[in-house]
């Protein structure tokens, strides 16, 4: 229990500065909601602040009693004041000063205050979990069916994408594999025993690799009459010899997997063929993450336990995890009689209908659903539609209608928008040369406006040179520039005379509303983390239900939040580093669901290390740009990716838009797709400003270009 004293010296501050009200609201608060919501932490000290509004900051101090802990409020201090300022400074780096200074070190005294409020009729606590709570994070992951009876099927990437157009003869394929898996010929004894299956008349065949030791069929390719069989066999040769000698080492070739007692049912085969997501070949560090999940979250039997990161680069399936883990949630939902319900957002519109595609193939194509019986159709579609949302547009749904006035949609200024006013408005005075847009709108979103404790707060110099040195993405100096040129002169005025207004206005509107505390989902998950401000943290644990319930340690490791990013991607400007983006996950994680507990929270961080959606030239290409941008930044946290797939490395090709045989070819393709440096949604506009893509002809539909596609379109 969180039992809060206002300190003699506290109540003076407060009642001299007009804030004696507001002191004894948050007391309530704290008491209420017993979490410390809208506190920020002074790093590993038992200090801890709260903006009251612009101008003054409410200093806290917890102290453990056994299993409670006694939050005392010693300080209200003006912002920006002498004494404030020697506090910032002093509290991290003096060891027991202020507990001297303050009173805070006589245990005694505040024992005794302890047990005088202890003794008192208690405020009522959050309530414990009710058995449909309990459900959330005891029911759900159940482990997977023990398959390892049956061999395992893997089919190519070729076999996926040739199947689908071979769909009229899918029982004659089902058919011809059915007989012979249950007539399996000899073993393969090397990677060069790459074999033909022909049915009788050869009218359908495939070509496979089967090693019994691994208990492994890989289908190759379907087969006609008409292919040249020993030129397929060569190339599959040549493929399998650029493999190692094991089991695993067959899935870097693999796309699709399932065990082969689903060969059996014509019905359930025949819809994995037409799914090219729900059965994908997981990966050794794929498998293990959701194995960890299914059977060890909560550290039950393993170290894995939420919240849960799922850390990788590009192309490394992080977003496929979390998809899968997302699936079995809402598997639970569906098979359960539950009242509660889970959330997926993401960043973008195309992110979203892309995670609620392939979620939607996993609850109706994945073997094991096909095996114990899918969900109707009309059930899972409804429950998707009240998962899945993008993080903007969610937010803004909670705005009541009289807020929505305030918040008109077309002044709403993205990044993109940002960079137009900027170069409309600010370009031309002399300090936009000593300070770029990107590093302008990083600097006001990540900070100054993503870091202050209410509508009408922001973070100000003084205050962003007591964050950590693990907090800072940006310099004091580039800060400063910042907060005085382009802040104070220029984008708050625009705001506040003009009706502009960011996600981190809306995002200060819903806290301030309270409209995130009101909702109660069980479980939560989050793609393209790495965009998340300190203000949307604060929402995103908000919105679950077990941030206003009383959690024991054990049920606090398993409240299933998830999160998958890679601050190499961010979608806004760079200016990211990694330790800053864990400390605001752990400090917001603890102030709201685990605040009583003084060390950091268990948050469970997996790198994923390969790189499943590129060709080794790619991935290469790109260790070769991130190697360099390390050097420049003079980072040494990033490591190369490594490829998964084995073939043959294609090589990256640089063309100068200045030759006139380039722009022809470009004309004479549009069929190629063209990722557009632009925002998502002005696509048209990119191509209608630029000097070669303006002059082809390419399909548009008057809001998008089928081949021309912004990065984070792309990315969906």
């Amino acid at each position: 229990m969180f039992y809060v004293h206002i300190s003699d010296v506290c109540n003076e501050d407060a009642s001299r500065h007009g804030q004696a009200d507001s002191i004894e609201k948050i007391k309530k608060q704290v008491e209420t909601m017993q979490n410390l919501q809208g506190f920020r932490s002074f790093g590993a000290t038992p200090f801890w602040k709260k903006s009251l509004g612009r101008h003054y900051r409410l200093i806290a101090y917890k102290m453990p009693m056994g299993s409670d802990e006694l939050v005392i409020f010693a300080r209200v201090f003006p912002r920006g004041s002498n004494d404030y300022n020697s506090f910032c400074q002093k509290v991290q780096h003096e060891e027991n000063f202020f507990e001297r200074n303050y009173g805070l070190s006589n245990r005694e005294h505040f024992r005794e205050i302890y047990k005088s409020l202890a003794a008192r009729p208690p405020v009522q606590p959050p309530p414990e979990l009710n058995e449909d709570e309990q459900s959330w994070l005891y029911c759900v992951s159940h482990g997977d069916d023990n398959w390892q009876d049956y061999i395992l099927i893997l089919e190519t990437d070729t076999w996926v994408r040739k199947i689908k157009d071979l769909r009229d003869d899918l029982g004659l394929y089902h058919k011809l594999i059915e007989r012979f898996v249950l007539q399996l010929p000899d073993s393969a004894s090397s990677n060069n025993d790459v074999k033909v299956y022909w049915e009788s008349d050869r009218s359908v065949g495939f070509a496979y690799y089967y090693r019994q030791d691994f208990r492994r069929l890989l289908l190759l390719e379907p087969l006609e009459m008409r292919d040249d069989e020993q030129a397929i066999l060569n190339n599959y040769t040549d493929c399998l010899q650029r493999l190692g000698d094991t089991a695993n080492d067959l899935l870097r070739v693999a796309s699709r997997s399932y065990p082969s007692v689903m060969i059996v049912d014509k019905k359930a085969w025949s819809a994995i063929q037409k799914n090219e997501e729900a059965n994908l070949a997981l990966s050794p560090e794929e498998a293990d993450l959701l194995y960890q999940v299914r059977n060890n979250y909560g550290g039950t039997k393993g170290n894995l336990s939420y919240p849960l990161f799922i850390n990788g680069r590009a192309g490394s399936g992080k977003s496929t995890m979390l998809q899968y883990i997302a699936a079995e949630y809402i598997d639970f939902k569906l098979r359960s009689d539950t009242a509660l319900v889970p959330l997926y957002m993401t960043c973008s519109r195309a992110l979203r209908d892309r995670a609620r595609t392939t979620v939607q193939e996993i609850l109706t194509a994945h073997y094991s659903r096909l095996y114990h019986g899918t969900h109707d159709e009309d059930s899972i579609r409804k429950i998707l539609d009240d998962t899945f949302v993008v993080l903007h547009d969610y937010l803004y749904s909670l705005l009541n209608s009289e807020e929505k006035k305030k918040f008109l949609r077309d002044k709403h200024v993205s990044y993109s928008k940002f960079c137009q006013l900027w170069e409309t408005n600010f370009s031309s005075r002399p300090e936009s040369r000593q300070i770029s847009p990107d590093i302008a709108w990083h600097t006001i979103r990540t900070y100054i406006k993503g870091m202050r404790s209410a509508e009408e707060d922001e973070l100000d110099p003084d205050e962003f040179e007591q964050l950590p040195e693990n907090r800072r993405s940006v310099s004091l100096d580039t800060f400063k520039l910042v907060f005085e040129q382009v802040w104070e002169k220029w984008y708050k005025l625009k705001c506040k005379d003009e009706g502009y207004w960011d996600d981190q206005d809306l995002a200060a509107r819903i806290l301030d509303s309270g409209a995130a505390r009101s909702k109660n989902f069980a479980a939560i998950f989050c793609d393209e983390a790495q965009d998340f401000t300190y203000l949307e943290l604060e929402i995103i644990f908000q919105l679950s239900i077990y941030a206003k319930r009383r959690l024991t340690p054990e049920q606090l490791k398993r409240v299933p939040i998830v999160f998958a990013g890679d601050p190499l991607q961010t979608i806004n400007p760079t200016g990211f580093r990694w330790e800053a983006v864990k400390a605001d996950f752990y400090d917001r994680f603890q102030a709201i669901l685990d605040p009583y507990r003084p060390a950091n929270p268990n948050f469970t961080f997996r790198e994923m290390g390969f790189n499943y959606r590129s060709n080794p030239g790619i991935v290469k290409f790109c260790n070769l740009i991130l190697l360099l941008r390390a050097s420049l930044l003079k980072e040494d946290t990033v490591t190369p990716q490594n490829g998964w797939w084995v073939e043959e490395a294609t090589q990256p090709v640089w063309f100068t838009v200045d030759d006139p045989t380039v722009r022809k070819q470009i004309k004479q393709r549009p069929d190629l797709v063209i990722i557009a440096n632009c925002e998502e949604g002005e696509e048209g506009k990119y191509v209608s400003s630029d000097e070669i893509l303006k002059g082809i002809e390419r399909e548009y539909d008057g809001v998008v270009y089928r081949n021309i596609f912004s990065p984070t379109r792309a990315k969906g």
